[in-house]
């Protein structure tokens, strides 16, 4: 997959403005502009690469945000969910909600990073 995503990149042609003059370069060509050697290119294709199809891992796997997800996620949280006033339910799902955005915005790097 990742083969087919270099491929395409290398092709894919971008529109520049410098200057008032519109530029249409591939990518590769851009990078040849700049003075990339082709092992440095080939390692910024394959660095964007990895990251596209983390992408697309990552919207596949990412948690839901919907309601019913996040009420059952408070609930296993804090049992007493339920009985909570509608103000300290609202703030818990909202927190909650705030999680889950954060935990899927980091998905894609979490592969590719080493803890210790």
């Amino acid at each position: 997959m990742k083969k087919e995503i270099i491929e395409v990149l290398k092709n894919y042609k971008c529109n520049y403005i410098r200057d008032d003059q519109q530029i249409s370069l591939t990518l590769k060509e851009a990078f040849d502009l700049i003075g990339l050697p082709d092992d440095q290119i080939d390692d910024e294709l394959e660095l964007l690469a990895t990251e596209l199809s983390g992408q697309r891992e990552r919207s596949a796997g990412e948690l839901p945000e919907d309601e019913k997800f996040i009420d059952n996620i408070c609930i296993s949280f804090r049992h007493d969910f339920g009985l909570m006033e509608d103000e300290q339910r609202n703030r818990l799902r909202f927190d909650a909600s705030e999680w889950i955005r954060a935990i899927n915005n980091n998905l894609p790097f979490a592969s590719q990073q080493k803890y210790e």
